[in-house]
């Protein structure tokens, strides 16, 4: 399994939650991912709900979005599996993609249309999303250190790290107060390193823990 280089994320991280408390774009010069990638469950929206989660436009329109013409950075967005997906899921997504960044549909598409830049500017994939991730990199031509995967769930970080990409949860990135101390541990299980929560906050750090797999595995 490759990991995802940590000076790298770190500066993600510090720099996102700066951009989410202070109300201000990026500072000028500062390195930012090509490729900003984010889920649809618990990231752009709460399961089965149909509004945009909080602060999710606000901080959105302080980003270089290619898409908005304010700069070069592409975005990607990943439904859940083809299995739980219920109906009407696509659309629900691309009317809160299009709340999220302040346009109207006529907009992106002409915005899409008329994009002179390689590899797209906007991309929703579905169907076994995040065992994907290297294809989607492909299609935006990034490689896995030059995008970042906003998540909520542990799997959407398991295959970050399996793909090499750096990433942060989505309360980090949108400034949400819960929970207090995100990624505080991180448990991942000790056979197979997948991440096997992003809320933990014990205070167990040296606990010896394996996934429902590796522990049925033996």
């Amino acid at each position: 399994m490759r990991e995802t280089p940590d000076p790298l994320q770190q500066h993600y991280r510090l720099q996102a939650a700066a951009v989410a408390h202070s109300g201000r774009p990026p500072s000028p010069g500062l390195l930012l991912p090509a490729l900003l990638i984010l889920g649809f469950d618990g990231t752009l929206r709460e399961p089965a709900d149909v509004h945009l989660k909080p602060n999710v436009a606000e901080v959105l329109a302080r980003y270089p979005l290619r898409l908005t013409r304010h700069g070069s950075m592409t975005l990607a967005v990943g439904l859940p599996p083809g299995g739980a997906l219920e109906s009407g899921i696509e659309e629900l997504c691309w009317k809160l993609l299009y709340e999220a960044l302040r346009l109207r549909p006529s907009e992106v598409f002409f915005g899409l249309a008329e994009d002179p830049f390689p590899g797209p500017a906007l991309s929703v994939w579905r169907g076994g999303a995040w065992t994907r991730l290297e294809r989607v990199l492909e299609r935006h031509r990034v490689r896995p250190e030059e995008a970042l995967l906003v998540c909520a769930e542990a799997d959407e970080a398991s295959a970050a790290v399996r793909a090499g990409v750096p990433f942060m949860a989505a309360w980090d990135f949108f400034g949400w107060p819960d929970p207090p101390r995100p990624l505080a541990h991180a448990h991942r299980c000790d056979a197979c390193q997948r991440y096997l929560t992003l809320r933990c906050q014990c205070l167990d750090r040296g606990r010896y823990v394996l996934c429902e797999g590796c522990e049925g595995g033996g």
